[in-house]
């Protein structure tokens, strides 16, 4: 099952260079997180996902802090599509009720 998740992290992390790439992928985790929470659309998983990548990168467990990482990047980039979304639905909601 590790194995697997690894492999799902190798697919979905192109150019992995395991010293900054952790660090680089939470990074841009933490700055789409804030936006999405600035939007309040941000999700709880999340920043879970940003504490666990955190805590396995200064465990010196690469592989996990990226996979975390990878994955909080991808549910706040999921999230901001929400929010969008709904954005857009709302003002045809409101252009439908005219």
């Amino acid at each position: 099952m590790k194995f697997n998740n690894y492999l799902a992290a190798l697919l979905l992390i192109p150019a992995l260079s395991f010293a900054g790439e952790a660090e680089d992928l939470i990074a841009q985790a933490e700055v789409l997180n804030k936006e999405a929470r600035a939007k309040q659309y941000a999700w709880v998983a999340t920043g879970r996902y940003i504490n666990a990548a955190v805590k396995a990168a200064q465990e010196g467990r690469q592989a996990d802090a990226i996979l975390a990482a990878g994955r909080a990047v991808a549910l706040a980039t999921a999230s901001l599509e929400q929010a969008s979304d709904e954005q857009r639905n709302w003002k045809n909601r409101q252009l439908g009720a005219r």
